[in-house]
C-alpha cells in the first residue's frame, strides 16, 4: 500500500475502516480524500483510486467503481498497473451488457498480466463473470485462493441471476455459500452471531458469505445474520431486501457512495415504498445529505474534471428523481435546485448540457416544488422549458410538448385564481405552438380562448368570461376579414354564445345582425339572426321582424334544419303580437305549424301544436284549429302519448262546437287505445255532458275522473266551478282549494276562488286570490274582473272600477256574454243590456245562456247594490232569446 501524504488523516481513517469492515464509511472517506488529492500526483493517487473502486464495486454501486477504475486506468504506468483497473472497468462494463468492450478490456487485461500470475489467476476467475454478464460461456471456475474461487463463485451466481437463469443461479448461490463457510472469517462470524472481522480480506469474506445468502432468499438458514452482515458493512440496501423488519439502528447509512448511482436509489426507493420509517436515511441525514453530496462531487470534479465531471449533477438528479418516492420531497426539492444551477453554472462550457436535457432539469424541479407543497416558482420553470422546446425543434413530439406544458402553466393560473394570467399564459402558448409549426397563431388563439371561455362561465368571478370572449370576439372578428370562408361560421357560433351568455348586451347583437347577412351557411344564418332577434324582440320587435324576414327569404334550408325555420316562425309571431298585427301573427303561427309537421319519431312537438291550435280557435280561425288537429293526427304514430292527446283536443273543440255525438264517439276510442288518459278522458266527458246540460252527468264524469287519478288538477278546478254554479259553494271551495294546491300558479284556479270566497261572503279572502290572479295573468279579462268585484265587496270602489275597466279593455279574451255583468257592477245597465242583445244575436249555446243569468243572480247575492241591475239584465235576457232556466244558484 502506497504512502501519501496528501491524504493525512482522512485516508488513514479511511483504510483503518476499511479494514474493519465499515465499508460505506470508508467509502465516504475515500471520496473525501480523492476530492482533495491533486489530480497530478498519479503515483500515490492511483492505488487510492483503485481501492475506491473495489470498494464501490464491493458494495454494488457499478457506476463509481467504474469511474474510479478509469481514473485509474489512465493514471497507471506499466502494464501491471492497468490490468486491476481493466478487469474491473470489464466487469462493470459486462454489468451494463457491453459485450464487445467488456471482452476488449478483458483481453487487454490478460495481456498485461502475463507476468503476474496472482493477476492472472484474478482475470481469470473475472472472465467466468464477464462471460455470463456479456451473454458468452463462462469457463470452469479454477485458481489457488479459496477466497477467490468463492467470491467470483458469488459473482458468477449474480450474474446468471441477472441474466435470468434462476435455477443455475441458486445452484451456484448454495455453492458459493458453502466455500465461504469453510473460510475461517466466516466460521468465526457463525459461532460469534455478528460481523466481527477485522481485517479487510477478512471483512471482504463476511460480506461474500452474506451476499450468498441473500441470493438464497429471506428463508434461507442464518438469513437474520447475513442481513445484519450486510448493513454493517454497508450494503444496506441488500440486508433491507433480506430482512425487511431490520431494527433502524442497523439500517441507518447516509453514506454519499449509494446516490453516484442511479440504479441503487431506484431499488431502494421502490423497496422503501416512500416511508421515510424504512429508509435508510433519518431526517436530519437527509436536510444535509444534499450539500455534502454536491460539496464532496462538485471538488471531485474540480480536481479531475475529465472522470468526475457529471458527477455533482448526477447524484443531484438521482435524489431529484427519487427523493420523493423515498418520503423525502424535501430532499428532492434541494436536490433539483442543485441540479438546476450547476446546470446553468455550466452553460457556455465544453460540459454543457443539452437544451433538452436543460428543459428536463427544469421540469423535473417544477415536480419536485409540486410534490414538496410548494406553490410558487413553478411557472417561470415551465415557460423557460417550453422557450427552449419552441427555440430548437419544430417535431410533432416537440410540439405535444409544449402543448402540455402550456396546459400546465394555464392551469396553475387557474388554481391561484388569476385568470388574466391565464389568458395571458394561453394566448402565448398558442403562439409558441405557431412559431414551431410555421403557421398563423390566431385560429390557435381562437380556440383556446373559447375552451378558456368555457371554463369561466361556471368558475371565473363577474366580468372574466365576458373578457374572455370579449378576446376571442377581437381574434375572430380579424380572421373573419381575412378568410371569410373558413372563419365567418366559427365567428357566427361565438356571437350566438356570446348572446345566450350576456342578453344585456347589445354590441354583440348588432355585430351578430350584420355578420349574419354574409354567412354562407343557411342555417348558421338563420340561427343567427334568430338569437340577434330575440334580443331585440322586446324593445325593437319592428327590426327584429325584419331581419327576421330577410334571412328567412334570403335562401332555402336544408331538409335537416326544419327545427331552425320553425322556430324562425315563431318568433316572427311573438314580434307581430307584440306589433299588434294580430292576423299576420296568426298566419306565421299556422307557417310554424306546418314546418313542426314534419317531425318525425321522437321530436314530434305535438306541445307546441296543441299551443299553436289553441291561439288559432281564439282568434275566430276555427276551421285553421280544426285543420291542424286532424293533420296533426294524421302525422304522428298512432298509439303514442302524443296521438292520445291530439285526439283528446278534436274531442274537446267538438264538444264546444256542441258536436255532441261526434264528441262522445271519439272519446269512446281514446279512452279504450290509451288507458292513460283515461282520468283526462273522463274530465272531457263531464265538459260534453255541461255543455249538453247534463249537469248531473258532468259531475259524475267528473267524479270518476278523480276517482281514476285524484292529483289532477283540470278535472278538480272544473267540478270546483261546476259545483259554484249549481249553487254549492262550500263544496266549490273544497275543490277549487285541493286544485290551489296541486296548480297553484293557475290563474283559472285563483280566478274561481276568488269569485267563490265573494259567495261564501269573505271580501278579503276573495280580494287575495283575486289579485293573485291578476299578477299571474295580467292580460286575461277574467283574472280583472274577478279583483274587480272582490274589491267592490269590500268598498274599495275607485280600485274596483280601475280593474273592471282593465278587464273591459281585454274583452277579446272574454267569453260574449260575461261582460253584462261587468257594467251592471259599474252602474251601466243599458251598456249591458246593448251587450246582451248583440251577444244573442249570435244565437250563443243554450248553456251559455244558462250559465250567465246564474252569473247575474250571483252577482246579485254577493253584491246585493247590483240586484236590481241584475234583475233587469235577466229580463232583457230573457226577452232576447229563450229564457234562462231557474233555480237556487247563489250559494
Amino acid at each position: 500500500m502506497k504512502r501519501c501524504r496528501h491524504g493525512g488523516e482522512t485516508l488513514k481513517r479511511a483504510r483503518r475502516l476499511r479494514a474493519e469492515g465499515s465499508f460505506a464509511a470508508a467509502l465516504d472517506d475515500y471520496l473525501a480524500v480523492l476530492a482533495d488529492h491533486p489530480a497530478d500526483t498519479t503515483v500515490c493517487r492511483r492505488p487510492i483510486l483503485m481501492e475506491t473502486a473495489w470498494l464501490a464495486y464491493a458494495l454494488g454501486c457499478s457506476e463509481l467503481a467504474g469511474v474510479c477504475a478509469s481514473a485509474a486506468y489512465q493514471e497507471a504506468v506499466l502494464g501491471r498497473a492497468e490490468a486491476p483497473a481493466l478487469l474491473l472497468m470489464a466487469l462493470v462494463d459486462a454489468g451494463k451488457g457491453e459485450r464487445e468492450r467488456s471482452e476488449q478490456r478483458l483481453g487487454e487485461a490478460r495481456a498485461r498480466a502475463r507476468w503476474s500470475p496472482a493477476l492472472r489467476r484474478r482475470i481469470r476467475l473475472g472472465a467466468v463473470v464477464v462471460g455470463v454478464l456479456a451473454s458468452a460461456d463462462g469457463e470452469a471456475l479454477r485458481g489457488r485462493g479459496r477466497r477467490d474461487r468463492a467470491l467470483a463463485r458469488l459473482a458468477y451466481a449474480c450474474a446468471l441471476d441477472i441474466r435470468d437463469h434462476p435455477d443455475e443461479a441458486a445452484e451456484h448461490f448454495a455453492r458459493a455459500r458453502a466455500e465461504f463457510e469453510r473460510l475461517r472469517p466466516v466460521r468465526r462470524l457463525r459461532r460469534r452471531g455478528r460481523p466481527g472481522a477485522r481485517r479487510y480480506r477478512d471483512a471482504l469474506a463476511e460480506l461474500g458469505w452474506a451476499g450468498a445468502v441473500a441470493g438464497q432468499g429471506r428463508s434461507a438458514p442464518d438469513a437474520q445474520l447475513a442481513a445484519a452482515t450486510l448493513a454493517a458493512r454497508g450494503a444496506t440496501e441488500r440486508a433491507m431486501r433480506l430482512n425487511p423488519d431490520l431494527p433502524p439502528a442497523e439500517r441507518r447509512n447516509p453514506s454519499l457512495f449509494l446516490y453516484a448511482d442511479d440504479t441503487l436509489v431506484k431499488r431502494w426507493s421502490d423497496l422503501i415504498g416512500g416511508d421515510p420509517d424504512r429508509s435508510w436515511l433519518t431526517p436530519a441525514d437527509a436536510e444535509t445529505l444534499v450539500s455534502r453530496l454536491i460539496d464532496v462531487y462538485g471538488r471531485l470534479r474540480a480536481t479531475d474534471p475529465d472522470h468526475f465531471t457529471p458527477g455533482d449533477r448526477l447524484t443531484a438528479r438521482t435524489l431529484a428523481l427519487y427523493g420523493d418516492r423515498m418520503g423525502y420531497p424535501g430532499l428532492a426539492l434541494e436536490a433539483s435546485r442543485a441540479e438546476l444551477r450547476i446546470a446553468r453554472s455550466e452553460a457556455g462550457t465544453g460540459d454543457e448540457l443539452g437544451w433538452e436535457q436543460v428543459a428536463w432539469v427544469l421540469r423535473r424541479q417544477a415536480v419536485c416544488l409540486r410534490d414538496a407543497g410548494v406553490a410558487d416558482g413553478r411557472i417561470p420553470l415551465l415557460v423557460e422549458a417550453a422557450e427552449l422546446y419552441r427555440q430548437n425543434t419544430t417535431t410533432e413530439s416537440g410540439r405535444n410538448t409544449v402543448r402540455r406544458l402550456g396546459d400546465e402553466i394555464v392551469s396553475l393560473h387557474l388554481a391561484g385564481g388569476d385568470w388574466a394570467s391565464a389568458t395571458a399564459a394561453t394566448v402565448a402558448s398558442q403562439r409558441r405552438l405557431a412559431a414551431m409549426s410555421g403557421d398563423d397563431p390566431l385560429p390557435g388563439i381562437a380556440a383556446a380562448l373559447g375552451m378558456l371561455h368555457a371554463k369561466s362561465l361556471n368558475n371565473a368571478p363577474p366580468g372574466v368570461a365576458h373578457g374572455l370572449a370579449t378576446e376571442r370576439t377581437e381574434v375572430l372578428r380579424i380572421l373573419t376579414g381575412r378568410d371569410p370562408a373558413t372563419f365567418a361560421g366559427e365567428y357566427g357560433e361565438h356571437l350566438l354564445t356570446l348572446m345566450h351568455s350576456r342578453p344585456d348586451v347589445t354590441g354583440p347583437v348588432r355585430e351578430a345582425s350584420t355578420l349574419a347577412r354574409g354567412l354562407g351557411n343557411a342555417v348558421l344564418r338563420l340561427r343567427v339572426t334568430r338569437e340577434a332577434a330575440r334580443r331585440m324582440l322586446t324593445d325593437r320587435p319592428d327590426e327584429a321582424l325584419a331581419i327576421l324576414d330577410e334571412a328567412i327569404a334570403a335562401g332555402p334550408l336544408p331538409k335537416g334544419a326544419a327545427a331552425e325555420e320553425a322556430e324562425a316562425h315563431r318568433l316572427r309571431a311573438d314580434c307581430l303580437r307584440l306589433l299588434g298585427r294580430e292576423a299576420e301573427q296568426v298566419n306565421a303561427l299556422r307557417r310554424e305549424a306546418e314546418v313542426k309537421l314534419r317531425y318525425a319519431g321522437s321530436t314530434f312537438p305535438h306541445q307546441r301544436l296543441l299551443t299553436i291550435e289553441d291561439v288559432l280557435w281564439k282568434a275566430g280561425r276555427i276551421d285553421a284549429a280544426l285543420a291542424l288537429v286532424d293533420k296533426a293526427v294524421d302525422a304522428v304514430s298512432d298509439g303514442s302519448d302524443a296521438a292520445g292527446m291530439l285526439r283528446l283536443r278534436r274531442t274537446e273543440r267538438a264538444a264546444e262546437l256542441l258536436r255532441d255525438a261526434e264528441a262522445l264517439e271519439e272519446l269512446a276510442v281514446v279512452a279504450e287505445r290509451y288507458p292513460l288518459l283515461a282520468a283526462r278522458c273522463q274530465a272531457a266527458y263531464g265538459l260534453v255532458h255541461w255543455r249538453a246540460q247534463r249537469r248531473d252527468d258532468a259531475i259524475a264524469a267528473l267524479d270518476e275522473s278523480l276517482r281514476l287519478f285524484d292529483g289532477q288538477h283540470y278535472a278538480r278546478q272544473m267540478r270546483g266551478v261546476f259545483r259554484r254554479m249549481l249553487g254549492d259553494s262550500r263544496a266549490a271551495f273544497d275543490d277549487l282549494t285541493m286544485a290551489a294546491r296541486v296548480g297553484p300558479c293557475r290563474w283559472t284556479t285563483r280566478a274561481a276562488l276568488s269569485e267563490t270566497h265573494l259567495l261564501l261572503g269573505d271580501g278579503e279572502a276573495a280580494v287575495r286570490e283575486g289579485h293573485l290572479a291578476a299578477d299571474l295573468a295580467p292580460g286575461q279579462a277574467a283574472t280583472h274582473a274577478a279583483y274587480g268585484l272582490a274589491l267592490l265587496a269590500t268598498g274599495d270602489r275607485r280600485e274596483a272600477l280601475d280593474e273592471l275597466d282593465a278587464a273591459m279593455a281585454l274583452r277579446r279574451t272574454f267569453a260574449p256574454l260575461s261582460l253584462p255583468r261587468l257594467l251592471v257592477a259599474r252602474g251601466d245597465p243599458e251598456a249591458a243590456s246593448r251587450e246582451i242583445r248583440e251577444a244573442m244575436e249570435t244565437d250563443p249555446a243554450p248553456y251559455l245562456v244558462w250559465e250567465t243569468a246564474i252569473d247575474l243572480r250571483q252577482l246579485a247575492a254577493a253584491l246585493p247594490e247590483t240586484a236590481d241591475g241584475c234583475a233587469t239584465m235577466l229580463q232583457v235576457l230573457a226577452l232576447a232569446g229563450k229564457p234562462p232556466e231557474t233555480g237556487n244558484a247563489t250559494g
